[in-house]
C-alpha cells in the first residue's frame, strides 16, 4: 500500500502453503521511499538490497535460535509495529469488519483470489472518496 494515500498498490494471493517472504518481491516494486513488514519478511540481502537502493527498512528484527533480540531490537520493533498498525493493519481491519471477509469463501483458488482482489478494490474506492472529499 502506499504509504502516504493508504490506497493499495499491489496485491498478491496464493496458496497457504506459500511462505509470504516468497512473494516479497513481487509486491514491492523499490520505487518506494519506505518499506514496513512483519518479521516473516526478514532476512539479510534483503536488508542489503533495501539500504542499496536507499529505502528506509522498516522490515521488523526476528530472533534466531540462540540469538533472542536485544532490548534495543525490541524497542524498535514496538516502534515499527506502531507504524505499520497505523497505515497496513487497518486496511485488514476494513476488509474483516466492513466487508466481512474473515475466511476464503471457496475451494477454487481462482475464486477466492477474486473475492481478495474484489475487496482490495472496494477499500481502495472508499479510500479515493475520502480522499478526494
Amino acid at each position: 500500500m502506499d504509504e502516504d494515500s493508504e490506497v493499495i498498490k499491489t496485491v498478491e494471493f496464493t496458496k497457504a502453503s506459500i511462505h509470504d517472504s516468497s512473494a516479497f518481491d513481487r509486491l514491492v516494486d523499490y520505487s518506494e521511499r519506505s518499506i514496513f513488514a512483519d518479521k516473516a519478511y526478514a532476512n539479510k540481502t534483503r536488508r542489503k538490497k533495501l539500504e542499496a537502493i536507499g529505502i528506509f527498512d522498516g522490515i521488523l528484527a526476528k530472533g534466531y535460535r540462540n540469538k533472542p533480540l536485544s532490548k534495543s531490537e525490541k524497542k524498535v520493533n514496538k516502534m515499527l509495529s506502531t507504524i505499520r498498525n497505523k497505515k497496513v493493519e487497518r486496511l485488514f481491519a476494513y476488509m474483516k469488519q466492513v466487508l466481512q471477509y474473515e475466511q476464503c469463501s471457496y475451494y477454487d483458488i481462482g475464486r477466492n483470489r477474486f473475492e481478495f482482489i474484489m475487496c482490495a478494490f472496494v477499500y481502495n474506492i472508499r479510500r479515493l472518496v475520502t480522499l478526494t472529499t
